[in-house]
């Protein structure tokens, strides 16, 4: 049997990903218990990983419950389009950079 705390994480957070994009980017702990039929605990570790790739924010309710939100959407700015396009455009600025200079000593 598997356990509670052996998951992969990367398969939990695509889940929650395609749950907060129907839930216009916002949802509580159990909005996403409901949805997903995940663990509150695979789905407290997903959410830390996600706060941070995803330009995540919390609200906390007038009862005290908290909401997760992402104000951009779901744009990874970690593995996303834009984060590799500027990573790229980084590597190519530095390799133009030692061009320059090895060509102009």
């Amino acid at each position: 049997m598997t356990k509670n705390y052996d998951f992969d994480i990367k398969d939990v957070i695509k889940q929650l990903v395609k749950v907060f994009k129907t839930k216009r980017d916002e949802a509580t702990v159990g909005d996403l218990i409901a949805e997903t039929g995940l663990p509150k605990f695979q789905i407290s570790q997903a959410i830390k990983l996600m706060m941070n790739e995803y330009f995540g924010g919390m609200k906390v309710t007038e009862t005290g419950e908290i909401i997760y939100y992402f104000p951009e959407g779901m744009v990874n700015r970690v593995n996303g389009f834009s984060a590799r396009l500027k990573r790229l455009l980084t590597a190519i600025n530095k390799a133009i950079k030692i061009t320059l200079s090895f060509l102009f000593k």
